[in-house]
């Protein structure tokens, strides 16, 4: 009996009667409207085609324009009815409809229509608006008086919003002055819709931000919403919009300063933390708005901002959108502070942190990966809490992910995770971690080899000799020799961080560097260094590479001397980084330093240096700004001096 009804409500629109057709219309828009399985039945029907031949009809009047304009609009609302509907034409025929009637009835229906359309993921909506005189038509529409034209027409307008050009073509149409004046309209509906034209208006753009802030009543009349708004979606989308504006106010706004708004906006974003109804919106936007300022996330965590999103992890089931908002939020709020850290911690939610790095969407994963990526910057956990749960092996799966943002953040969490002695890096070294980086240090992607590389420059520092073996066993020389000469600077200097830390603390793992490199680092080192003016942390780690190598026997401190390197001693004494001054007098102090009755080696040593000019230079030193080269300079200077009395007191004997 149905099929018969939609068959005969079809057959209705090739009618020549007007009021059959009108009948068909208003039968056919009631039964589409909120039930996708009849849109579908009547798609297959060809109704859309149909409808779309009524709107573009001279002959259809007001009241089947009407029906037609709401029935496009409810076709149109899922992706596979505004695929027919832009395959027939329709969207064409309802901009002619909405700029050209003057029927105010005939023009809600159209811009209800134009909402729905719009408001589709899959609408080409800059494509849609860009027809001409469409954006005018909207504009004008603001001041419409006519029920919900003025809200559906604001919310076109955020829907058009995605980028700086469209922003533009906006405000170039006059729109900011009837959005603004739309805030102070007694219907929550307009004032709601014009919040979001604004946000969307002002996002990530100065020049619209400015054009907003020319109108003196924009950030009063939204720190009244923030505090004022009838429900906590406006409230919401209130802060949102000042959020957006502190991030871009002028220099010749000096009513508000950035930290004011910020500070408005912030203890509201906390509270709504708890709305179901905005549940997954707030965490990205308090994440947005802390993200580059120590001092507001303190302000977060004070308002129990990571208690309230480790209570989401903790109640499932969640949206998806919700879980990545509240990971990537608690991601930034514990990436500077240790006690941020500890809040997290204490609310008992690692176990569903670490359950989301095997989720199957990869924007979840790469949230969790953050998240355990600011938890790794702290030394307490990793010798703690985190070691309690299984991570190394999922970070590792995940540094291979074929997502590029999480196999970043895995790589980088990894990293941070090597560098000390804990329950997390014994599960990194059983699960092949070092195999993982040497692989990742090979990598096509500058970001991926500079996190391998940094994750073997962390495994390295104060490893047994069974890891650094491993290490070398993995990474053949030659891959770190073009490591060293890599395009990206940061990859040269942790590839040379890798080399400092494989020298560290014993003969035999300077002497297994060496016959890793066929003899050849101390060379590698030095080109590396003359080829590197102005990169202060490669060149420390260049001087502490010799500084490890001179503090060995005096085979060693030979190879040095023997290598090139005294007169390039003597320059970095002269370095404008104190770190790499530092480092340099180090050198001095480890080859003028004598052991294993090397005293007739360590006077050659002496003599060599002094020729190249090396005790002026300490002199100097003496008066460095810098404590720490104050002392090591005095140092190597009686050391120095010590030795050549020694060497003077046996060529007089």
């Amino acid at each position: 009996m149905a099929a018969v009804r939609r068959q005969q409500l079809v057959e209705g629109l090739h009618s020549s009667d007007s009021a059959t057709r009108l009948q068909s219309l208003r039968g056919i828009k009631n039964c589409v409207i909120g039930n996708k399985r009849q849109k579908l039945q009547y798609i297959q029907l060809g109704a859309v085609q149909l409808v779309v031949g009524v709107l573009a009809s001279p002959a259809a009047d007001a009241a089947q324009l009407v029906q037609a304009a709401a029935a496009l609009g409810s076709f149109a609302a899922n992706d596979e009815g505004l695929q027919v509907v832009l395959q027939h034409g329709g969207i064409p025929h309802l901009l002619r409809v909405l700029q050209n009637s003057e029927d105010s009835k005939v023009v809600e229906a159209a811009a209800r229509a134009l909402k729905a359309v719009c408001r589709s993921p899959a609408a080409p909506t800059c494509e849609i608006l860009t027809a001409s005189g469409v954006l005018l038509r909207l504009v004008s529409l603001l001041d419409s008086s006519t029920s919900n034209v003025a809200d559906c027409a604001a919310a076109v307008l955020a829907c058009y919003c995605q980028g700086p050009e469209e922003q533009g073509a906006v405000a170039a149409a006059g729109a900011v002055a009837p959005l603004v004046a739309l805030l102070s309209s007694p219907q929550r509906a307009k004032q709601e819709a014009a919040l979001e034209a604004l946000a969307a208006l002002s996002r990530g753009n100065a020049d619209t931000s400015a054009a907003m802030l020319q109108d003196g009543s924009v950030v009063s009349s939204l720190l009244r919403a923030i505090k004022q708004g009838g429900t906590p979606h406006t409230r919401f989308v209130a802060a949102v919009c000042l959020a957006n504006l502190s991030r871009n106010l002028p220099v010749w706004h000096t009513e508000h300063s950035q930290q004011d708004l910020q500070q408005a906006v912030l203890p509201v974003l906390v509270r709504l933390l708890g709305e179901a109804e905005l549940a997954e919106d707030v965490p990205g936007a308090l994440c947005q708005l802390v993200e580059h300022s120590v001092e507001l996330q303190q302000a977060a965590a004070d308002a129990d901002a990571i208690v309230k999103l480790a209570a989401i992890l903790r109640e499932p089931p969640r949206p998806a959108r919700l879980v990545e908002g509240a990971l990537r939020c608690l991601a930034t709020l514990c990436a500077n502070r240790e006690e941020h850290r500890r809040q997290l911690v204490d609310a008992k939610v690692l176990p569903q942190v670490a359950a989301a790095l095997s989720d199957t969407r990869p924007s979840t994963r790469a949230a969790a990966c953050m998240c355990m990526r600011s938890l790794s910057r702290s030394t307490k956990l990793l010798r703690g809490h985190l070691g309690d749960v299984e991570v190394a092996a999922p970070l590792l799966a995940l540094a291979a992910d074929p997502d590029a943002e999480v196999a970043l953040q895995a790589v980088g969490t990894l990293a941070n995770m090597a560098v000390d002695f804990s329950a997390v890096k014994e599960q990194l070294l059983a699960h092949d971690g070092v195999a993982r980086f040497a692989a990742l240090a090979d990598s096509m992607q500058p970001q991926l080899r500079l996190h391998g590389v940094w994750g073997l420059s962390s495994v390295a520092y104060m490893a047994t000799p069974e890891v650094k073996q491993s290490i070398a066993q993995q990474l053949p020389w030659s891959s770190v020799v073009v490591l060293l000469e890599d395009p990206e600077p940061e990859v040269r200097e942790k590839a040379m961080l890798l080399l400092r830390n494989m020298l560290y603390n014993a003969e035999h793992n300077i002497q297994a560097v060496l016959n890793w490199s066929c003899n050849t680092l101390l060379e590698a080192v030095r080109d590396v260094l003359e080829r590197s003016r102005g990169q202060a942390g490669l060149k420390q780690h260049a001087m502490y590479v010799v500084v490890n190598m001179a503090s060995s026997t005096a085979a060693h401190k030979a190879a040095v001397m023997q290598s090139g390197w005294p007169a390039l001693l003597v320059e970095q004494l002269s370095d404008g980084d104190e770190r790499v001054r530092e480092a340099a007098v180090w050198a001095i102090i480890n080859l003028t330093w004598s052991r294993d009755g090397d005293a007739e080696e360590t006077a050659a040593r002496v003599q060599q240096l002094r020729l190249l000019g090396v005790e002026e230079q300490l002199k100097r030193l003496e008066h460095d700004e810098c404590v720490s080269v104050k002392e090591r300079a005095t140092t190597a200077l009686e050391q120095l001096r010590a030795v050549a009395a020694a060497d003077d007191e046996m060529e007089a004997v």
